[in-house]
């Protein structure tokens, strides 16, 4: 199950198994160059969301909105000059899918409010061939709003902070934040944060395990590659009539997790009287 999970990632580092720039840059040496980074300065990385993900709505707790966020960050490096800042911009913003094309840009936006870029607010573009993963290795502070990076962050002996609501909060193997204050106080520490016990890194194996491969549904009507539904009658939507449909209205109607909907034999959980729990800071 570990190498299943730990194949994806890999495909993902290395932009295999997606539509981002290929051959990215991974060494920390190389990417400070890059960037003109100072040695000594403490280093802050902000890795947003798309703006079209809709996985974005409604998921706001410490901060009005993801760009109220970035706004908070990059002020703060204004008024620090010992931190740079940087922000990578989600790889997915400049590709142009068949279906869906994001038309706001977090860097423009950035530009419109600020005008001039700080000195220390280093702006990655979405093409850029900079890996997201080398730069979670070379900062002091990573921090997502809500995006995957935080699960896949343990399996690179990473912890990172998330500044508003996951599926993946209070899990135990991220740092949840609740107010803006305490963002501000993890910045004004100049600490790095640690890495992630074996514990930790366990609970995100688990539920990488569940969420990237026994939560994703095949049904056989569905061609995700053409991401068009090939539905030859509305029968399959009656009792008995698809095992996903099936298996998906039961979950809902009972309470069972959302996982092997496409398996006729799998084995209901039941999420009646599970409480969520916060696992408390990660951060020393």
């Amino acid at each position: 199950e570990k190498s299943e999970i730990e194949n994806i990632f890999s495909q993902w580092k290395i932009s295999e198994k997606t539509s981002w720039v290929k051959n990215p840059i991974m060494e920390t040496n190389i990417i400070s160059c890059l960037l003109k980074l100072r040695n000594e300065s403490f280093k802050i990385a902000l890795f947003p969301n798309l703006l079209l993900d809709s996985s974005i709505i409604g998921m706001d707790i410490a901060f009005d909105s993801l760009f109220d966020w970035i706004y908070s960050c990059v002020d703060y490096a204004i008024a620090n000059p010992d931190v740079d800042l940087i922000i990578r911009i989600h790889p997915a913003e400049k590709v142009k899918f068949d279906f869906l094309t994001s038309q706001v840009r977090v860097a423009d936006e950035i530009k419109k409010r600020y005008g001039l870029v700080p000195n220390n607010v280093f702006l990655i573009e979405s093409d850029s061939n900079i890996s997201s993963y080398g730069l979670l290795q070379l900062v002091d502070i990573p921090i997502t709003y809500n995006g995957t990076l935080a699960l896949e962050a343990p399996f690179n002996n990473r912890l990172c902070v998330l500044a508003g609501k996951s599926h993946f909060r209070n899990k135990g193997f991220t740092i949840d934040l609740e107010t803006k204050d305490e963002l501000y106080a993890m910045f004004d520490k100049r600490q790095p944060l640690r890495i992630p016990t074996d514990y930790e890194k366990e609970l995100a194996y688990r539920y990488a395990y569940f969420y990237k491969i026994r939560m994703i549904g095949k049904p056989d009507f569905y061609n995700k590659k053409s991401v068009t539904f090939d539905v030859k009658s509305l029968h399959i939507l009656e009792n008995g009539g698809h095992v996903f449909w099936d298996n998906l209205c039961e979950s809902i109607i009972k309470n069972y997790a959302f996982i092997d909907l496409d398996k006729k034999d799998r084995v209901p959980i039941d999420l009646n009287g599970v409480s969520r729990t916060d696992n408390g800071p990660l951060v020393k």
